[in-house]
């Protein structure tokens, strides 16, 4: 009896013991849509099976509300490392990886690896331990190709393991089996296997008036993303590291990145003659292409066959299998098939508490573990997708019988790709090397150089512009620039910091001045401890504002010459100098976002500030239901600003099913590209800002307008003056002080505006809406630099303080009337 006692004793304290981990990960954690996807079953499963083998282990979700498209898709996580509430276990990717890595965002799994003995030779020297990966699972889990990105240089000088893949998807080439049919080819052996094939299999399915379109293309931020694969095929590898110095240089300027970049340019915009002698230009399809390709009237696509699941690619699954065919990238003219591998796996973030170390170590190490992948390759069987997984998955795990039903062009295809691929670029800001490198693609495309008949002409300019856009690719994106520039620079920058720093203490001085009453005798004789308690009552205020405005107008103002790290902190963070400033006056992006920015804020001024006035005038005028008039105006703005662009995101849909391109079409106008279209896109975004703001701008003015004196309105009325007079000489003489405060207000937002922006656009198309907002917004969280951001913000602030400045010193000299109360 004592026995059992002490037993259960022991045990209740063992439990007691290990007490259960929680942490935060942004994958295989349930969700709520988690039952909806076979992803969301199979990921489900993992997490089961992981909670099995460690009950005192909990993995909770923690998903990142904001979405986000383009290149600040991947922001959010790096919001919240930076607002210091990131997950404990996130998602890691081959280009994310360099600048993570960089950045310190990631925990070194040093002490969880050891690649030097296997797990035999551990047991046998008798140091083994099951919370160490060896050398045989490390090969295993690591495929070759991705090992520099999993093992790597940090910014110690050492190397370090930094992630855990856990899985990996090849580009191949797609297409849709029924539309070679129906055009006369072979669906099984008639596919492509060298580019002048592809090409001219291309040119037999692209028939528009049938609907019908060759490939699906992009001419867009996404070109380059789209044509990597023939990049790949052709021996540029885009962004290569220097095997002496470890640095990384873009090199998708070499003769392989220019005749891939001209192949391609041909597929979009080549100019060539059909059955019926009629002139085409390219034969790809790029508006709302997505949804034909999943109705099978887009031939051809480059899209990502999974290491697990074949057709894992919502595009891919999307689609009856036996009308999908799955082929190698075609041969290159230089002989090789190379194609795109992208990585995907776990990092421990940088700020995880080291007593959860472990636990998020074991989690990392089990999602992509054989383990796992049995759970995963046992729900897509369950669910009916055993015919479209890996061979040597379904062999591995006992599931012989449904070998026979896996298509084997689709086997023949994983095996081959996964082979020979090379990873996506994972160094430094790797993360948007697609918008750097669609550039020189964008460019030609609006100079029409695809349309030049003589190919070596063509090669001659493009060579140019991939020239020049390397070069801002090593600036911009990597941060080369030679010393000797460098220093210039600097030089530059330092005069431009003194003028600004002279001009703000100038314009502060004179500021106070204004607003300053002038000193009287009476005032002279009063004691301050006279006002001591409205000094008192104003010490909440004064305190708010020097915590919540001018502690971080200092605080940035040093980090403006840091090169800033989140995790570090400022006392870890590299001192730069001017270099920062240096960086943005001689960006040529940086200015192209200025110019933008003063475009948004003309507009701006016609659509969102004047539009209130002449509601406001027409409302005054109404002689009955104005009460009525003003609730419908003013409506919209009860609406959340995301909510209006989203909805107005909707309306300006480019393809004819738009609701704006359906009414168009009732008049007799074509269909409009809207946000698409570089000429309308500015005008678009402020559409809908002008819409939910009108309303409530008028109604300040109408409340502004009682303030004129009726007298005056008799008066100019026996003058003989008309409507448009008395509004001239004596309603806008009156409400000016409202007009000039509103004014600014326009102007400020104007120019600090770019959410909307980022939601509507993110910028393009190509820079025709890329703000000075946003670019602040893309250095800070995509190219996570912090330092420029914070130096582009400077210049925007003193900016806006001049033109505050000018319009505080009309005001101050202005009074204002009370309203009549009639």
């Amino acid at each position: 009896m004592k026995r059992l006692i002490t037993t259960l004793f022991a045990l209740l304290f063992t439990l007691a013991a290990e007490e259960k981990v929680h942490f935060k990960t942004t994958d295989f954690a349930p969700a709520p849509d988690s039952a909806f996807s076979i992803d969301g079953k199979a990921n489900l499963a993992v997490y089961h099976a992981f909670r099995k083998k460690y009950p005192n282990i909990v993995p909770e979700g923690n998903p990142m509300g904001l979405k986000f498209e383009g290149a600040a898709g991947e922001a959010p996580l790096l919001m919240s490392i930076a607002g210091e509430t990131a997950p404990d276990v996130f998602a890691v990717n081959g280009r994310q990886s360099g600048s993570f890595v960089q950045r310190e965002f990631l925990t070194p799994l040093d002490q969880f690896i050891n690649i030097d003995i296997t797990a035999e030779e551990a047991k046998e020297q008798g140091i083994f331990n099951e919370d160490i990966m060896y050398k045989n699972e490390f090969d295993e889990r690591v495929k070759g190709q991705a090992k520099d990105a999993v093992y790597r240089v940090g910014p110690d000088g050492k190397k370090h393991f930094y992630f855990l893949p856990y899985s990996y998807w090849a580009r191949a080439l797609a297409y849709s089996k029924n539309l070679f049919l129906e055009n006369g080819l072979d669906p099984e052996n008639g596919y492509p296997k060298t580019w002048d094939e592809m090409l001219t299999t291309a040119k037999k399915l692209h028939k528009p008036e049938n609907n019908s379109y060759g490939m699906l293309v992009d001419t867009s931020g996404g070109a380059s993303w789209i044509a990597l694969p023939l990049f790949y095929a052709n021996g540029s590898k885009f962004i290569e590291r220097d095997a002496e110095s470890g640095e990384w240089r873009a090199t998708f300027n070499d003769k392989g990145a220019v005749e891939a970049a001209d192949f391609y340019l041909q597929l979009v915009d080549g100019a060539w003659k059909n059955d019926k002698g009629e002139e085409l230009y390219g034969v790809g399809r790029t508006e709302a292409a997505w949804p034909l390709w999943n109705k099978g009237r887009v031939g051809m696509v480059f899209l990502y066959i999974n290491d697990l699941l074949i057709n894992a690619d919502t595009n891919l699954s999307a689609l009856n299998p036996e009308e999908l065919g799955i082929v190698p990238i075609p041969t290159a003219p230089s002989g090789n098939k190379t194609t795109e591998l992208h990585v995907r796996g776990l990092g421990i973030c940088a700020t995880t508490p080291k007593e959860k170390l472990l636990a998020t170590w074991r989690f990392i190490r089990f999602v992509g573990s054989p383990e796992a992948q049995k759970e995963i390759v046992r729900v897509y069987i369950e669910n009916g997708y055993g015919s479209y997984i890996n061979p040597e998955k379904l062999k591995e795990f006992g599931y012989e019988e449904y070998l026979h039903r896996v298509p084997k062009q689709w086997a023949a295809t994983l095996k081959t790709s996964l082979e020979d691929s090379y990873p996506e670029p994972y160094g430094k800001n790797c993360q948007v090397f697609i918008l750097r490198a669609s550039k020189p693609l964008e460019a030609a495309l609006t100079a029409e150089i695809p349309r030049i008949k003589d190919k070596k002409e063509r090669l001659e300019k493009l060579q140019v512009l991939y020239d020049k856009a390397v070069v801002e690719t090593n600036e911009k994106m990597l941060g080369y620039v030679p010393e000797e520039t460098m220093e210039f620079r600097r030089k530059v920058a330092l005069a431009v910091i003194i003028t600004i720093a002279v001009a703000f203490i100038a314009m502060f001085i004179y500021i106070w001045k204004i607003f300053t009453p002038p000193k009287n005798e009476y005032a002279k004789k009063i004691k301050w401890t006279k006002n001591l308690p409205a000094y008192l009552l104003l010490t909440p205020a004064i305190g708010t504002i020097a915590i919540f405005n001018y502690y971080p107008l200092i605080y940035g103002s040093y980090m403006a010459f840091l090169d800033y790290n989140v995790i570090a902190g400022a006392a870890g963070s590299k001192f730069v100098g001017v270099d920062n400033f240096a960086a943005i006056l001689f960006d040529s992006t940086f200015w192209i976002s200025m110019l933008r920015t003063f475009e948004y804020v003309f507009w701006s001024l016609i659509l969102v500030f004047l539009s209130p006035i002449v509601l406001a005038l027409i409302l005054s005028e109404i002689p009955q239901g104005k009460i009525f008039f003003r609730i419908v105006y003013y409506l919209p703005a009860v609406v959340s600003g995301l909510v209006v662009m989203l909805m107005w995101k909707m309306f300006f849909e480019p393809s004819s099913s738009g609701m704006f391109n359906q009414v168009l079409d009732i008049i007799g106008i074509g269909p409009q590209k809207w946000l698409q279209d570089s000429s309308l896109a500015m005008i678009s975004i402020l559409l809908p800002v002008a819409w939910a703001g009108v309303g409530p701008g008028s109604l300040i003015y109408l409340a502004a307008l009682k303030t004129v004196p009726e007298d005056l309105y008799e008066a100019t009325a026996i003058d003989g003056a008309g409507f448009f007079k008395r509004i001239w000489y004596v309603t806008i003489p009156t409400i000016r002080p409202l007009v000039l405060i509103q004014l600014i207000f326009v102007l400020i937002g104007a120019f600090q505006s770019a959410d909307n922006v980022l939601v509507m656009t993110g910028g393009g198309p190509g820079d025709a809406t890329n703000v000075i907002g946003l670019e602040i917004f893309y250095n800070a969280y995509v190219y996570l630099k912090f330092g420029t951001a914070i130096a582009m913000a400077w210049v925007l602030g003193f900016l806006l303080i001049g033109l505050t400045m000018f319009q505080m010193k009309r005001i101050s000299n202005m009074s204002f009337t009370a309203g009549d109360n009639k």
